[in-house]
């Protein structure tokens, strides 16, 4: 995460600061993974909508916090739970709003992205030494993280602990132990995440945003800590900004030999180093994601000298994008049309923009230095690349757009799979609560916890045969369990036959949402994401190919109907319609292939000759 000036303020003697990004690590791609600020919804204006997300593999929220008695909670909860969006309801049939359900809908329509909640960060780094500090706060932690993952839809956990053992703010809680600590840490929250997956029937990820100067990777057990997460995102850059007094690059690729910095920062704090560093340490190559900055750092040099790079500077860093010192990309370009020349370190292989007339000097990354880091991510065999932050970027990916070269060099272009369109002619479901009867036997509850299995018993009028549907679009509907409040859904959003259906806390997501068509006095569901029909299998629910099969079939009683005696079935073992005998009311008589029930008392009225006022009534075949 990028530090704020106030933090700089508090933090001086550091010359790097972090950020995460995470992603499930897929060893035969790369990965892009870019973070999406919460508060970027403000001021910046970027929304979920501006997501280019066919250019990513993973999306990292930034940030969730941790209350003071360690666990996860919401970082703005309007932001990230409330906010309202076109198409939001507020009737009560939407468990959430705001950017998570956003981010949710985003991966419908883009099934290849994977979010994860970044924890922590600069700012929210206070209590992770207190929750990594015993096996009890460890787990507490651990369990927590993981249900606010699995309640959100969420597909992984981040850590952004900035950092273990000391360098962040200064109220932060810090102990020697932390080193080893945060290893233990990592494997609770590994075994949680497995848990659920377990349950949900799907891979959980776990990563971690790294600082990349050598003092930070000094406060890591690496080999183990790497063995614990899928991959880690290395903040390669913040070497340095304006808490300095000298302009340097901030996130040089090599070593330049004018860096005025002292022997040991100017040898390590540059990309290739940290990768490097990490590499001897013990860590795999494929699982380190290189982090690149949508962002510039300046400063206003007092000298013009080296057009104003590696000299010293005015106290406090020019005015920036948001914040002093720091300059959005799209800013950027903007400045180059304004007054600054830019110029390339063919050293370091960045460039740096400088402006005679203010002697502000900015350090960033644009497009050419951005070939030359993909070029090295692939000499490395590293795991891909991360960014901060998504609002830097130019909007909407154009060829300006550094987001749209990484997507190129690392070959990252997903093609967005249309959201499938509900079965046409979907029926509408008057709202309330109902009972699913398939072959006489009601839908059932096996319990109120999430993944639940969903099976097939005698209908007995408990609340575990009740199901509540309302509309959560046009003939669109979730159908949620009374006794727990678990609704119906394809377990881990999977879109092939065979899929088991089992309940779960509702979070927008299609594989929870369904429509109805009727059949005779029973209706075909199918599951909006896969278009697949429910199906009663006798072993539990699962979604199957439509066949119009009887055990695809659910009849919808109004809770609390009593179930209709079953009519037993005519037979013809009676005896054959004889004109010389007389019947009376309730007899039955074969004849012509057909059963007879004798309205009255007759005698010699052929059955199959009467009209609406004959003595007989069909009742069945024979």
């Amino acid at each position: 995460m990028k530090r704020t000036l106030k933090a700089i303020a508090l933090a001086a003697t550091l010359t790097q600061c972090a950020m995460a990004v995470n992603t499930a690590y897929a060893a035969d791609s790369y990965k892009i993974v870019g973070y999406f600020t919460q508060w970027g919804i403000y001021a910046r204006n970027f929304q979920p909508s501006d997501i280019p997300v066919e250019k990513l593999t993973h999306l990292n929220y930034a940030f969730i916090n941790i209350s003071s008695d360690g666990q996860c909670i919401t970082g703005d909860n309007f932001a990230d739970l409330d906010k309202g969006y076109p198409g939001d309801k507020w009737d009560g049939s939407q468990p959430f709003r705001g950017n998570f359900n956003q981010l949710n809908k985003l991966k419908q329509q883009h099934p290849h992205l994977k979010t994860l909640m970044s924890i922590g960060g600069w700012t929210w780094s206070k209590y992770f030494s207190d929750v990594a500090a015993t096996e009890a706060a460890r787990t507490k932690f651990a369990k927590s993280c993981v249900a606010f993952a699995a309640k959100y839809g969420f597909d992984g956990v981040d850590i952004d602990w900035e950092y273990p053992v000391g360098g962040g703010l200064p109220d932060n809680s810090y102990r020697p132990e932390d080193k080893h600590n945060y290893t233990l840490l990592m494997q609770a929250l590994r075994a949680e995440l497995n848990a659920q997956g377990g349950i949900d029937g799907k891979k959980y990820l776990l990563t971690a945003a790294l600082g990349a100067g050598h003092d930070k990777i000094a406060n890591l057990e690496v080999p183990q800590f790497m063995a614990t997460v899928d991959f880690a995102n290395v903040m390669t850059y913040d070497f340095h900004g304006g808490w300095e007094k000298v302009s340097n690059h901030h996130a040089p690729l090599y070593r330049s030999s004018r860096d005025p910095s002292p022997g040991p920062l100017r040898d390590n704090y540059n990309v290739d180093a940290a990768i490097n560093n990490l590499l001897k340490a013990g860590a795999p190559a494929s699982k380190l994601v290189m982090g690149i900055p949508f962002y510039g750092r300046g400063w206003t040099a007092t000298s013009s000298d080296n057009h104003g790079l590696f000299q010293a500077t005015a106290a406090n860093p020019p005015q920036g994008t948001w914040e002093n010192g720091v300059y959005d990309y799209w800013d950027l370009l903007n400045k180059l049309n304004s007054g600054f020349q830019r110029y390339w370190d063919a050293e370091a292989q960045v460039p740096w923009m400088y402006n005679p007339s203010t002697g502000m000097v900015i350090s960033y990354e644009d497009q050419q230095s951005l070939k030359i880091k993909t070029d090295y991510i692939k000499s490395k065999k590293l795991g891909g690349g991360m960014f901060w932050d998504m609002s830097g970027d130019v909007k909407g990916a154009g060829n300006t757009s550094l987001l749209k070269t990484l997507a190129a060099e690392l070959g990252v272009n997903g093609t967005p799979t249309p959201t499938p369109t509900p079965t046409p002619g979907g029926d509408v479901i008057p709202a309330g609560q109902y009972n699913l009867v398939n072959g006489a036997k009601c839908l059932t509850a096996a319990s109120a916890a999430n993944g639940a299995k969903v099976n097939a018993a005698a209908c007995n009028g408990k609340n575990t045969q009740q199901f509540d549907i309302s509309s959560t679009g046009t003939a669109v509907y979730k159908v949620t369990n009374v006794a727990g409040s678990k609704s119906l859904d394809v377990s881990g959003r999977k879109k092939t036959p065979g899929t088991p259906v089992t309940l779960w806390a509702f979070n927008g997501g299609q594989h929870q949402q369904f429509t109805f068509k009727k059949n005779g006095n029973a209706y075909t569901i199918r599951a909006a994401h896969s278009n697949l029909c429910l199906e009663n299998t006798g072993a539990g629910l699962v979604q199957s190919t439509c066949s119009g099969s009887a055990s695809q079939a659910f009849e919808l009683r109004t809770a609390g109907t009593p179930t209709p005696t079953p009519t037993p079935k005519p037979t013809c073992s009676g005896d054959n319609w004889d004109a010389s005998k007389s019947y009376t009311q309730g007899q039955r008589v074969a004849h012509q292939g057909k059963l007879y029930e004798a309205k009255w008392w007759t005698k010699g009225e052929n059955p199959a000759q009467g009209g609406d006022w004959s003595a007989w009534k069909v009742v069945g075949n024979c």
